[in-house]
């Protein structure tokens, strides 16, 4: 019995991870045409669908979403990139231009030189 249920919740996860990149697709699709309210209602039903199969959304995915109001960010359209700090201590800021959220993701810029 083992087996077969784990064979059951490998294909859930399978579609899950298909169904996540669909929707992920659409919400792009709907974003860039100017509908924003069907584009936030595919980026929340694709989070629904990462918590239903007990997966995290895949970071490239994270960073293309509000957090606050699920909208599907288009930089230049939506939402305002920006790097800021020094070289230690840099970091990408993503502004979303729908409800203001700022999210901050850490960035490091390495000034050395590789040694051929």
């Amino acid at each position: 019995m083992g087996r077969k249920r784990a064979r059951r919740k490998k294909l859930a996860m399978k579609i899950g991870r298909e169904r996540i990149n669909i929707l992920m697709n659409l919400a792009e699709k709907a974003s860039i045409s100017g509908e924003s309210d069907l584009a936030r209602r595919y980026v929340f039903i694709a989070k629904r669908v990462a918590m239903r199969i007990q997966e995290p959304l895949p970071w490239y995915y994270k960073r293309q979403t509000c957090k606050e109001c699920h909208a599907f960010l288009i930089p230049g359209n939506n939402a305002r990139v920006r790097i800021t700090g020094n070289k230690g201590n840099a970091h990408v800021a993503v502004s979303c231009l729908e409800c203001g959220n700022i999210a901050r993701y850490h960035y490091h810029r390495d000034g050395k030189q590789e040694k051929i």
